[in-house]
């Protein structure tokens, strides 16, 4: 009976010491460390000072190994060194063996910092470690992200409606500004027998009613074969009247342009880098910066893609970076007429310098999308009849290409329809998908 009531008193003294009593202050040395919400208040101030008290089971799962990777994200397109190491989160640990499974069909490695390249640079990567010290296992599987690259949402999708101020059913210009500029992207202005009435109208409503302080003509300026009188109506039909209204013109060449000499005029403006003009250059305008390419016979050589990521390496400093080429990176329409080779190498430059956009032609028709992250503008046909979209019965008409920049950045970007180029086109009537492209 004595022995019995000791215990009992014993047991209510702990009860006691557990409840109301305050314990005295510990020094820093003897108070456990507590390593986070995630292990549940006391059970985690438990297992960091004494692991052996709480062991591993189903109520307690195995808390994975901490391991790190650097850098923290894959590139874009890009094959990524990357370091992984488990050695910090194994200091208590010294004769544990790792083993790493990439994710990415590679060997298993072993080592508890190891280095990887992972090839590709197009998703993220499942990265898992098995960490084994006698009994004792441990798993854990982690992420290696692909880095996400900035995309604006609101691209050119301003609404294009008549406004105050607007000449027919045309949108008025952005008001006067150091970094505001209404330019023009027209293409394949070219028609058999000669630059017709049709196609001269484009440039006259070009000058009356849309006023844009720069004309771009992305190719297409003469049709293949052609001869000196084609040369001679783009001169008169196209070229004269913005001349007249003392409106900047530069061009891209088609592969038809280029196959006829591409006599084309010379710039009406202040080049950064002529020397190749017109098969590559550099300019400015309006606080935004234009790089015009064009691909040869034997498509994008390796040295113009060298100039192209230094020329956009020294864009940083402008707000818009514009891409101009007359061949897009994929086919719009059902009838493959030509595309970029190398897209994804240029796909990578582009994102990577961060272009605004990227401005193409080739297939006579108008669409405003993405390729992957990348926004698209396939700007139509100055002649008509314009084409139909890959998997669309619809025949579009002439188009040309309108961007109003505002502060910098584009706001706004519509088509004017043909034949009388007064309005806008109906973006209403253009699929979510085109191909590989989306709106």
């Amino acid at each position: 009976m004595t022995f019995t009531k000791t215990i009992v008193a014993l047991s209510l003294l702990t009860l006691c010491a557990c409840g109301d009593t305050s314990p005295s202050p510990a020094s820093p040395e003897e108070m456990p460390e507590v390593v986070g919400a995630g292990l549940n208040g006391i059970r985690g101030a438990l297992m960091a000072s004494s692991p052996a008290i709480l062991e591993p089971s189903a109520e307690r799962p195995e808390v994975p190994v901490a391991w790190t990777f650097s850098p923290p994200e894959l590139q874009v397109f890009r094959a990524t060194a990357v370091v992984l190491s488990a050695v910090d989160a194994l200091k208590e640990r010294p004769k544990a063996t790792c083993r790493w499974n990439f994710g990415d069909g590679s060997p298993t490695v072993e080592g508890c910092e190891v280095s990887h390249t992972f090839h590709g640079g197009q998703a993220d990567q499942l990265v898992t470690l098995i960490v084994t010290d006698g009994d004792w296992t441990n798993k854990s599987t982690r992420t290696v992200p692909l880095e996400r690259l900035s995309v604006d949402p609101s691209f050119g999708k301003k609404e294009a409606s008549k406004q105050p101020g607007s000449v027919g059913g045309l949108p008025a210009p952005p008001p006067v500004g150091a970094a505001n500029l209404r330019m023009a992207i027209l293409a394949d202005s070219a028609a058999e027998g000669g630059v017709h009435k049709d196609v001269t109208a484009g440039p006259l409503q070009l000058v009356k009613a849309v006023g844009p302080g720069l004309v771009i003509h992305a190719g297409g300026m003469v049709t293949a074969k052609a001869d000196a009188t084609q040369w001679k109506d783009f001169e008169e039909g196209v070229v004269a009247p913005l001349e007249r209204a003392e409106i900047p013109l530069v061009t891209a060449l088609s592969p038809a342009d280029r196959e006829s000499g591409a006599k084309v005029p010379s710039a009406r403006l202040q080049l950064l880098d002529g020397a190749h003009y017109p098969e590559r250059y550099t300019f400015t305008s309006q606080g935004a910066f234009f790089l015009v390419f064009g691909a040869g016979a034997d498509g994008v050589s390796e040295e113009t893609l060298r100039w192209m990521r230094d020329q956009l390496g020294q864009s940083r400093i402008y707000e818009a970076r514009y891409v101009i080429s007359h061949l897009p990176l994929h086919k719009f329409g059902d009838l493959h007429v030509g595309s970029l080779d190398k897209r994804f190498r240029l796909y990578e430059i582009f994102l990577r310098s961060r272009v605004t956009a990227l401005f193409s032609a080739g297939y006579r028709v108008y669409f405003k999308g993405r390729y992957g992250a990348l926004p698209v503008v396939s700007v139509g046909a100055l002649a008509g009849p314009g084409g139909s979209l890959s998997g669309v019965d619809f025949k579009q008409p002439a188009s040309f290409v309108v961007v109003d920049q505002v502060d910098g950045v584009p706001e706004r970007i519509f088509a004017v329809s043909g034949p009388d180029f007064l309005g806008t086109f109906d973006e209403s009537k253009l699929p979510e998908n085109v191909e590989v492209y989306t709106r």
